[in-house]
């Protein structure tokens, strides 16, 4: 028993070797703490009623009602929707990009990485110039097509999140499948499989951690998403607006 407290000292010695790993990791715990965990625990507590009602649950039941519910499965709709395409863009993407040489994969590389230097909203906006009741689009098509379109709504949400969504999703299976072992493809089309059977059986499998990073981080992005619900949602209700 004696030797657990003498392996603790070693390890906290250990990290003070280095004094400026060890203030990094300090304040990080600090800031973790602060902004994140006690923040978290605030919300918890008031919503069970902790300092105001008293213990009561009746703040969870209120949540069933249809205006909540409806806002809740539109968030969970558009999100899930807008990670399924973003996730299978960014993989065919980074598929085009990884595996070609030639210019046409470094101006497809540096245009998706374009949407992340503008704010979220600027989607929303730039679909509402586009297609908007007046956009510019919106009214060539209405005239030519005899179409009553409009981008407000579900639809508007879903498209504006997977434009703001795709770079960070693109980042890391791009990260991911650069990284794979090409000698890995390359035997499996030695030994007869073909290019399909090599991307099912051989890249995919390999790239599952970025992928699968990839996914629920634009999910979480996409579930918590404020500005574009809220900027061309329209009369959709959503969660987080």
């Amino acid at each position: 028993m004696s030797a657990i407290p003498a392996v603790k000292q070693r390890r906290a010695r250990g990290l003070w070797r280095e004094p400026g790993f060890a203030i990094a990791t300090l304040i990080m715990g600090v800031a973790i703490l602060l902004f994140i965990i006690l923040p978290v625990l605030a919300v918890l507590i008031r919503s069970i009623g902790i300092g105001s009602d008293g213990l009561t649950l009746s703040h969870y039941f209120e949540f069933f009602d249809p205006y909540y519910l409806g806002a809740y499965w539109n968030s969970i709709k558009a999100a899930v929707i807008s990670t399924a395409i973003v996730v299978v863009l960014s993989v065919v993407v980074s598929l085009y990009v990884t595996r070609s040489r030639g210019i046409g994969a470094r101006i497809m590389s540096g245009v998706s990485l374009l949407p992340l230097v503008a704010p979220p909203f600027v989607f929303s906006l730039a679909l509402i110039i586009l297609f908007g009741r007046r956009g510019l689009a919106t009214n060539w098509l209405n005239a030519t097509f005899d179409l009553n379109l409009s981008i407000y709504g579900f639809k508007g949400v879903v498209i504006a999140q997977v434009l703001g969504n795709f770079p960070v999703a693109y980042m890391l299976v791009e990260t991911t499948m650069r990284s794979l072992n090409p000698t890995l493809e390359a035997a499996s089309v030695d030994l007869g499989a073909s290019q399909p059977r090599t991307l099912a059986r051989v890249t995919l499998p390999l790239s599952k951690v970025g992928i699968t990073k990839a996914g629920l981080l634009v999910f979480v992005m996409a579930l918590a998403d404020f500005s574009n619900p809220l900027v061309i949602g329209g009369n959709t209700r959503f969660l987080a607006s």
